[in-house]
């Protein structure tokens, strides 16, 4: 959380210098010294840093995406497994044999 809030932070400054960069040179024209140079490249730096960051949250939630799907395989194996222990005590083998069927073609792929 700090650190969205650290890259919203470092993108809202960026994006006003560029602004103000922009009212500049709509205001003046074109800027007849270099004075803003440094401020422009300081917020192009600062948008690529954010950019940067923010493509690297991206790939390690899509990989605790894969990694949570495969725990979610596991607990669902390992309820279904006790459920057909439970189930198993109540039930003739013959039904038992058509729940764990049916329980485990469910099963997604």
């Amino acid at each position: 959380m700090g650190i969205a809030r650290r890259l919203r932070r470092r993108a809202s400054a960026a994006l006003k210098v560029a602004g103000a960069f922009d009212e500049t040179v709509a205001e003046e024209g074109s800027p007849k010294g270099h004075s803003q140079l440094p401020l422009l490249q300081e917020a192009a730096k600062d948008v690529e840093s954010v950019e940067t960051a923010a493509r690297m949250l991206i790939g390690r939630f899509l990989g605790e995406d894969e990694r949570i799907a495969g725990l979610k395989a596991r607990l669902r194996q390992e309820i279904i497994q006790e459920l057909l222990d439970i189930v198993n005590a109540f039930v003739d083998p013959g039904t038992y044999q058509k729940i764990r069927k049916q329980l485990l073609k469910s099963e997604p792929s």
